[in-house]
């Protein structure tokens, strides 16, 4: 899940998404946003109507570790 309520970003899990940062412009994100690591979902791909953008590839495996290490238990994820 991606949102502009950065105040919900849980510190060290999530990944926000500002303009000062190499894949913002090419993310289609019209503001800061965060990505919402444990509120991910699998999507058939003939629901979605088209891409938005992409991130880059180093924010995408900071985020399969995340998610990795979040399901084989060693990152606990609390709200800050």
């Amino acid at each position: 899940m991606i949102s502009t309520q950065l105040q919900q970003a849980v510190e060290r899990f999530d990944e926000v998404v500002d303009q000062d940062q190499p894949d913002f412009p090419g993310s289609g994100l019209k503001a800061p946003s965060v990505i919402r690591i444990a509120r991910l979902a699998v999507v058939a791909a003939d629901s979605l109507l088209g891409a938005v953008g992409e991130i880059g590839p180093e924010r995408f495996q900071r985020i399969r570790h995340k998610i990795a290490d979040w399901i084989q238990g060693t990152v606990p994820i609390s709200q800050s």
